[in-house]
């Protein structure tokens, strides 16, 4: 984990510029990590790739890219709506076992166990950037409204409408960004 706070590391990444990270700053003064990075992908000073890249860098574990992602469907209709909502979480993957969710906290045991209680699996947590998965998880629960089978992030490798192959075998359900080592 690295100890830096996340807008220095994004300032020396060259992601963004110094006075980007002031300008968020002086906005409000008050953000937390989590919405220090929302914030800079909101007022268009960074992408969600490179943000994601960073804050894995920063804690040392994976975060999921939801604009690469395709997310089948039938996966979030085993969670309640409701609970999706209230806890901004978003589950992108599944198997027999167990079910990856993408989390702003990843690591709340009641949400997971609430999680885990309602999809009868155990749970993979991943960590997302809030603002974009505050968003990815209303665009999601609309898709699952119209009945549709999958929903596609804006950036993913793949046209779902073609062919549900495609999907399993060139799409992530999660594309990640890794902390490099």
């Amino acid at each position: 984990m690295d100890e830096r706070r996340i807008g220095d590391l994004l300032v020396d990444a060259g992601v963004v510029t110094r006075a980007a990270l002031e300008d968020v700053l002086a906005q409000k003064p008050t953000l937390g990590e989590h919405r220090v990075l929302s914030e800079l992908y909101e007022l268009g000073y960074a992408n969600e790739r490179k943000l994601a890249e960073l804050g894995a860098q920063r804690v040392g574990a994976p975060v999921a890219v939801l604009s690469e992602c395709v997310v089948d469907l039938d996966v979030v209709r085993a969670v309640p709506a409701a609970l999706l909502r209230d806890h901004r979480a978003l589950p992108v993957s599944a198997d027999e076992r167990t079910i990856t969710v993408v989390a702003v906290e990843p690591n709340d045991d009641t949400v997971n166990e609430q999680l885990a209680f309602t999809s009868g699996r155990r749970v993979l947590p991943l960590i997302g950037i809030e603002t974009i998965l505050e968003h990815t998880v209303d665009a999601v629960l609309e898709a699952v409204a119209r009945g549709e089978r999958f929903w596609r992030g804006a950036q993913a490798a793949v046209d779902v409408d073609k062919a549900h192959v495609a999907v399993a075998r060139h799409a992530p359900a999660v594309a990640l960004a890794e902390a490099n080592e």
